[in-house]
């Protein structure tokens, strides 16, 4: 998986950030919304034409939340809904983008033989987010960093998420 560290994440399609500086920029830059309206326009003929209030960033919250508790039939129908958003982000919103805001990375990791992100859900069972959200193209999927300072005030590359640009 290739290192991303500019900001087109915020103008451009589909990510997954639990950095809470980059979503409180994002947020700002944007608008704010539940899972629950996010994946509404998921159903067809819903997505409007436009992002609302005609911004450029979407933040989506719940996601994880609802991958955690919710039975495995009911996350696999959340996630089909969010990866028909991604679809339809793409090709209907090209010149905007849709981040799920997420709690934190400790149970996200880059699987090496696929490349792709994945969910730890405990007890040794695992989640494909990445090809569950972005399908074959999550192979494509971005890194997102960004350079910080340590405590020593040294630069070093912080990763905050995973970006994919465009779902086909």
């Amino acid at each position: 998986m290739d290192d991303y560290a500019g900001d087109m994440w915020r103008r451009s399609g589909t990510s997954l950030v639990w950095d809470g500086d980059a979503l409180h920029t994002a947020a700002s830059e944007g608008v704010t919304v539940s899972l629950r309206t996010a994946l509404a326009w998921a159903e067809p003929g819903a997505m409007p034409e436009e992002p609302p209030d005609g911004k450029r960033v979407v933040v989506v919250t719940g996601l994880r939340t609802a991958i955690d508790v919710l039975t495995e039939v009911e996350r696999d129908s959340v996630l089909d809904r969010v990866a028909q958003l991604a679809r339809a982000q793409s090709r209907l919103w090209p010149e905007s983008a849709i981040v799920f805001a997420l709690p934190e990375s400790t149970r996200l990791r880059v699987a090496p033989p696929t490349g792709t992100v994945v969910l730890e859900l405990g007890s040794e069972t695992s989640l494909d987010i990445g090809s569950r959200i972005w399908g074959g193209a999550g192979i494509d999927a971005h890194q997102l960093v960004e350079t910080r300072r340590d405590a020593k005030g040294r630069e070093t590359q912080q990763v905050i998420g995973y970006w994919l640009r465009r779902v086909s």
